[in-house]
């Protein structure tokens, strides 16, 4: 659904987070589910249960969906959500 975020040029990202500060759903989905099954397998790396995992990937971006007006330019969503995750194993 959402793959082809992953290769989304600045500009391209930057307005899609402007929308989703604004509660547009669809633009958040673009900017934060295509990094699901890479923060799922860093999850279960550090949790080693695919429970624990689930909980972890979910706790991450919902931090992220919270937070997103700490968002700059220069700041990625990835980062900061593999970040979190690890703060909350």
């Amino acid at each position: 659904m959402c793959s082809t975020s992953l290769s989304l040029d600045g500009a391209t990202r930057s307005v899609l987070l402007l929308q989703a500060r604004k509660g547009d759903r669809e633009s958040l989905a673009k900017l934060i589910l295509p990094y699901a099954p890479g923060l799922y397998l860093g999850a279960l790396r550090l949790t080693r249960n695919p429970a624990d995992a689930e909980d972890v990937r979910q706790d991450a971006f919902l931090k992220a969906m919270t937070r997103l007006e700490q968002f700059a330019g220069t700041k990625t969503i990835p980062r900061s959500a593999s970040r979190g995750a690890k703060c909350a194993s």
